[in-house]
Formats: C-alpha cells, sequence, structure tokens
C-alpha cells in the first residue's frame, strides 16, 4: 500500500486569495480532499482505480485492513475524511469551529457574506465527496469478474498433483489412445479435466480423438446415451500428426431421442494445452462455468471414450469420474452353461468382480430376476482402497420346474455405494431350469434352439469393413402352429446388437464435432450407433426381389450394447408398419418371431423362405450365405404363446356360435307368441 500524504496545515492563517480556508476550497491540499480529489493517492483510491495493489483485491477477500477500505470505514485515518470528521482536525474547517484557529477572528463577529460563501462551498464540496466515496465503496464491493484461478491450462501438470486421478485398466495397440489416468476438478463452475494417455501424443501416426462425456443432472434419462449414463455435454479433443490440438464443446439438443449423434451442437472451444517432454501425454482442458446451462449438479459424471483412425480401435474408460472422491470398478460374467440352469440352492447366475478406486467404498447390490427361483442376498461389501474382491449372484432354483426360465440382471443401476461413482455395465445370465422347455420361447434363453441344426455362415465377410458384432456365424428357422421364429449368431467377440456409442470416426478434413458442429436449428438427419437386423421373409406370391427371394415382408430390429432398442415387422417394399414383435438378445445370439397370420399364412411350409441381413451405423453389412427354409418344428407345438400381443380369433370361430345362439332366441320367441 502506498504512503498517505497526511496534508500540512497552512500554519493556521486564513489565505484571503483562497476563500479563506487552508490550501483550498476550506479543505486540506486540494479541494477539501487529502492530496487529490478528495482520496488517497489517485482517484480516491489506494495505488490505482480504488483498488489496492491490483484488481480490486489485497491478499483475499478485496479489502485492505478492514472492510474494503483504508484503515477504517472506507477513508483515511477516520470516518471519510483527515484525523477528523470530513476536514483538518475539526469540525470541518482548519483547527477550530469552521475558521482558522478560532471562532472566526480574535473576537465575536457576524458572518459575512464572504463566510456565508466558504460556508456554502465547503457544503457543496462534502457532498461530492460524500458521493465519491459512496462509489468508491460501491466498486470495491461489487461483484468480482474474476474466479479462482483453478488448474492453469499451460501444460504444466503441477496443479494435478493433489487431485484424484483414476487409473484405466483397458489396453488398446494404440498407445496415443490407450487411457491411463483421468482427473477432473470444477471451481467457481468452470470445469477443468485431466487425461494421460500411453504415450507423447506428438507420437501419433494417424487421426485421435478423446471424447469426454459429462452427465450435468446424473440422470441417465435424459441427454445422450453412453451406456446407461446420460450425457447431457460432450468434449472432443482430437488432431493428427500435423495439428495436435483441436477441442470442441457440444451439448445434446434431443428430449426425445436418446441415440441421436446428430442432435450434438457445438456451443464453444474448450482451453486445452499438451505437455511436452516427459509430459507429452499428457493433457488438460478447461470449460468456463458460462458454458454449463444447465449449470453442473453436485453429483454430475464424465466418462472418457478414446479413439484411434478407425472405429474398431476404441478405449472406454474403466470409471465414470466426478467431484467426489471415489470410483467403483466392476466387471461382470456369465455363469450359465449352455443355457441350462441347474436346480438346488445357491447356484452360480453372474459373477462380479470389483475393484475400490482412490477411497474405501462399501458396495450393496440389488439385482433383478426374471422367472422362476428366488435370488440369495447379499450383504453389503467393504473395500478398502485399491482392494478388489469377487463375489458371486446366486439363486434357489429347488422349487422351479423342469424347463422354468430363470433370467438375472444386473447393471450399475443396480448398485449402491456410500461414495463416489459405479463402472458402467450391464450384465444378463439366463437359461432354463434343468432342462430346455418344449418351443421356441423369445426370452433371451437359448437352449431351446439346441434341437434346431443351424447353419453356418462364412466367417470374416463382413463388407467393406470387419466388424465382429455383425459377422453372422450360424442362423436358423423354424415354425410351429402360430409363428415363425428366427435365430443368429454373431462371432464369440462380438454382441448381437452391440452398437455403438460414437457413431462417427474423426478425419483431418472432417472438422471437430462430427455430424453435430454447425448450426443448432439446421435439421440433420438422424445419425445412430445402433446396429440393425433385418429379416426379409418370403412367404406369399409376389413381393420385391431382394437378396436372392422375392420378399413381403421384413422384421426389423435395432439396439445398441446387447439391449433392444426396436423390433417391427413390415409390409414390403412398401414398409407399413404391421405391428410390434418380440425380440431378445443374449450376448452374441439373437432370437425373434412373427405370427404366421401376420405374414399372410395359415400354416408353415417349405416354400417359406428368409434371408437376414446385419448393419451397423458405418454401413457394413453381412448377409446369410443363403436363404432358409420354414419347416416344421421338431419340438411340436409350444407349451405357452412365445409372442405378444395376441392375435385376433377367427371370424368363423365367432360367428358359428352367434348364429346358433340368435336361431334358438327366435324358436323361444316365436313359441310364446302362439296361442
Amino acid at each position: 500500500m502506498g504512503k498517505k500524504n497526511r496534508g500540512r496545515k497552512n500554519s493556521g492563517r486564513s489565505k484571503k486569495s483562497e476563500n479563506g480556508l487552508t490550501n483550498g476550497n476550506g479543505l486540506t491540499n486540494g479541494n477539501g480532499l487529502t492530496n487529490g480529489n478528495g482520496l488517497t493517492n489517485g482517484n480516491g483510491l489506494t495505488n490505482g482505480n480504488g483498488l489496492t495493489n491490483g484488481n480490486g483485491l489485497t491478499n483475499g477477500n478485496g479489502l485492505t485492513n478492514g472492510n474494503g477500505l483504508t484503515n477504517g470505514n472506507g477513508l483515511t485515518n477516520g470516518n471519510g475524511l483527515t484525523n477528523g470528521n470530513g476536514l483538518t482536525n475539526g469540525n470541518g474547517l482548519t483547527n477550530g469551529n469552521g475558521l482558522t484557529n478560532g471562532n472566526g477572528s480574535n473576537g465575536s463577529i457576524k458572518p459575512t457574506r464572504t463566510t456565508r460563501r466558504k460556508k456554502k462551498g465547503t457544503a457543496v464540496s462534502l457532498i461530492v465527496l460524500f458521493i465519491m466515496l459512496l462509489a468508491s465503496v460501491a466498486v470495491m464491493f461489487a461483484p468480482s469478474g474474476n474466479v479462482a484461478a483453478g488448474p492453469a491450462v499451460d501444460g504444466n501438470f503441477d496443479d494435478w498433483i493433489d487431485v484424484p486421478k483414476y487409473t484405466d485398466s483397458m489396453s488398446v495397440p494404440n498407445n496415443v489412445i490407450d487411457m491411463k489416468e483421468y482427473a477432473v476438478n470444477i471451481v467457481d463452475g468452470s470445469l477443468f479435466a485431466y487425461l494421460k494417455v500411453g504415450d507423447a501424443i506428438s507420437s501419433t501416426s494417424g487421426v485421435f480423438a478423446y471424447y469426454g462425456f459429462i452427465d450435468a443432472d446424473n440422470n441417465p434419462s435424459t441427454g445422450y446415451d453412453v451406456g446407461g449414463m446420460g450425457a447431457d455435454y460432450l468434449i472432443e479433443i482430437y488432431g493428427w500428426p500435423e495439428s495436435l490440438n483441436h477441442a470442441s464443446l457440444l451439448t445434446y439438443g434431443s428430449s426425445t431421442d436418446t441415440h441421436n449423434w446428430s442432435a450434438w451442437a457445438s456451443i464453444g472451444t474448450p482451453a486445452m494445452a499438451i505437455g511436452s517432454g516427459a509430459h507429452g501425454n499428457e493433457i488438460e482442458m478447461k470449460v468456463p462455468s458460462y458454458n454449463f446451462n444447465p449449470k453442473l449438479s453436485d453429483n454430475f459424471q464424465m466418462y472418457w471414450i478414446s479413439r484411434g483412425a478407425a472405429a474398431d480401435i476404441s478405449n472406454p474408460a474403466s470409471v465414470p469420474i466426478s467431484m467426489e472422491k471415489g470410483a467403483l470398478q466392476v466387471t461382470c460374467e456369465d455363469m450359465v452353461n449352455g443355457g441350462i440352469v441347474e436346480r438346488g440352492a445357491g447356484v452360480q447366475m453372474i459373477k462380479v468382480t470389483m475393484r475400490a478406486q482412490q477411497t474405501p467404498i462399501t458396495v450393496n447390490f440389488s439385482p433383478r430376476l426374471t422367472g422362476s427361483g428366488t435370488l440369495t442376498d447379499i450383504p453389503p461389501v467393504s473395500l478398502n482402497a485399491g482392494e478388489a474382491r469377487t463375489i458371486y449372484i446366486t439363486a434357489d432354483t429347488g422349487s422351479a420346474a423342469d424347463g422354468d426360465l430363470i433370467s438375472v440382471s444386473l447393471s450399475a443401476a443396480d448398485i449402491s455405494t456410500d461414495v463416489g461413482t459405479v463402472s458402467l455395465f450391464d450384465c444378463v445370465a439366463a437359461g432354463y431350469v434343468n432342462t430346455a422347455p418344449m418351443g421356441v420361447h423369445i426370452d433371451g434363453a437359448f437352449a431351446d434352439w439346441s434341437d434346431i441344426q443351424p447353419t453356418a455362415d462364412a466367417q470374416g465377410d463382413v463388407t467393406p469393413n470387419s466388424d465382429s458384432n455383425i459377422d453372422i456365424t450360424d442362423y436358423a428357422a423354424t415354425s410351429d402352429t402360430d409363428a415363425a421364429y428366427f435365430y443368429m449368431k454373431v462371432m464369440p467377440d462380438g454382441t448381437a446388437l452391440g452398437g455403438d456409442i460414437i457413431p462417427f470416426v474423426q478425419t483431418q478434413s472432417s472438422g471437430g464435432a462430427g455430424s453435430g458442429a454447425g448450426n443448432p436449428q439446421v435439421i440433420k438427419a438422424r445419425v445412430s450407433g445402433e446396429d440393425i437386423t433385418e429379416i426379409y421373409i418370403d412367404s406369399v406370391d409376389g413381393g420385391a426381389a431382394v437378396y436372392g427371394i422375392s420378399a413381403d415382408y421384413v422384421a426389423i430390429i435395432t439396439g445398441i450394447n446387447g439391449i433392444v432398442t426396436g423390433a417391427n415387422l413390415y409390409t414390403y417394399p412398401s414398409m407399413t408398419k404391421v405391428r410390434s414383435i418380440d425380440a431378445a438378445v443374449g450376448h452374441n445370439e439373437l432370437e425373434t418371431g412373427v405370427y404366421l397370420s401376420d405374414i399372410g399364412m395359415t400354416a408353415a411350409n417349405g416354400s417359406v423362405r428368409a434371408v437376414i441381413v446385419t448393419t451397423d451405423w458405418g454401413h457394413n453389412s453381412d448377409v446369410t450365405d443363403s436363404a432358409i427354409s420354414l419347416g416344421a418344428m421338431q419340438h411340436g407345438s409350444t407349451r405357452n404363446a412365445p409372442l405378444a400381443p395376441t392375435p385376433l380369433p377367427e371370424f368363423s370361430d365367432v360367428l358359428l356360435p352367434l348364429l346358433v345362439v340368435s336361431a334358438l332366441v327366435l324358436v323361444r320367441r316365436r313359441r310364446q307368441s302362439q296361442p
């Protein structure tokens, strides 16, 4: 703080040339103020424009030794003036009651016009002084445009040392997208993010991209579906050898479609920095608070996915992260062997492996069961930081009948923890107790297909690019008196209807944000990461030529992450919807069925043929090598209806009983009317 010039009195003498006041208009060294216009060393402020040594902040909350002012209530050693109530050592004048060193002179005199003029000038000066002081105080107490700094986005990562970092366990062959650590921090509503990969980013030989999905409200039903997390914002960091530093911030614009990648719209450019030397594999970034509308909730989550130049080289993070310290990393495994579940107590259905990151975590499980049997209670599990443990979800099937279905599901939504986040996953184990039932049932258990000989399909024939999620290895079809059923299986390392969360591959020429960039008011064609399975059916005369048959109907099943998102039967080629149909997925298998009456048939025969086609978001596809015929089902009739809704009864089944009843009523009335 600069020294304050206290002002020197003029030896107590009135100075006629200055209207009878001290060095000015009745004030000290100026217009009634100290060394200036009523302020200290400047325009009413200390060493600056109303602020002390900078932007209005003195070593803390913007105040100098008091309530935002200099040694007092905003003034110099007093109530806004020098050593007194606004003037020098007195009540508005020098050493006296309005005059110099006394009561106006050495005796009692009446105020002269000059004296009144001096008093009037003094009053005006005091009013001006008061207004200026109020303005100074207002400036000091006004909200500052500055926010707490947070980590500096400068490529120096020392300010991330104390921020909890989460490790990634998945490894991919491209080191530039092989994520190792990630962290997040919030300062005054602004988001700071950190990412570390396996090798210097500058060593990349092709395009790379890092996608940071942000669930602002921690609500999975809003925003873009990221494996059970609803993302409201997306940070995209991308580049290539000649140009490493590109970044985009996007917001999700659809409230009705959770799988439309085109609904992402660019709203800004985050600040970002890539390290150098030993830190060349680290990135930090910042999104200012004003970019978030709605704002980030206290329990927001962030989830990273990295990708290389090809869609099949991708690295999803092991856990989402948040500001709450701690994350539970979870993987699961289906323990049902061959689709058959043994009868008894403690039957293992799902194997769960978990590890606590950063802090001790207590875990509670609430798995879901469909069908027969009961789940075994699971006590809370307490893990120390870094501890890994395996448990089993078990069931009691002792009271179930042979052939009964039991299906157990566990996802991130079924796990609660006392702190932190939980991995994004979804695990289902389904089977039949002791033996498969008669007939095919569309329920996600596939042992009921074991007696039906499948047709093998060539592997590795997906074009133009390989995708194990749509590479068909086996397919089959059968029927009973009511319905036709279809089955397919994809590669062992694939997932039927697996899809892709990011239906976009960054290129050097595509710019940032993929198809979501640009004006959010422009309506773009829907782009989804869902996989599609189409079953073309040739069941009646006519139809349209497609894949070697004349198709009359097509069943279309869509899905992502192994979850069916749509299943419908249409006429072909007019594509008029006939009805919704049932479809189910289990790992790399899919099954569906249609009513014979819906495809113009009363009974299946060898002339009915079908072709199965799988397609991913990138328009890669696989077509079964040959059409398959629907013969009579080897099992015979199904034990219960496998499809819903039930078709309407035949007209003749209703008309005949109605005619009989009507005839009886007429005969009775005629007899009663005779005398």
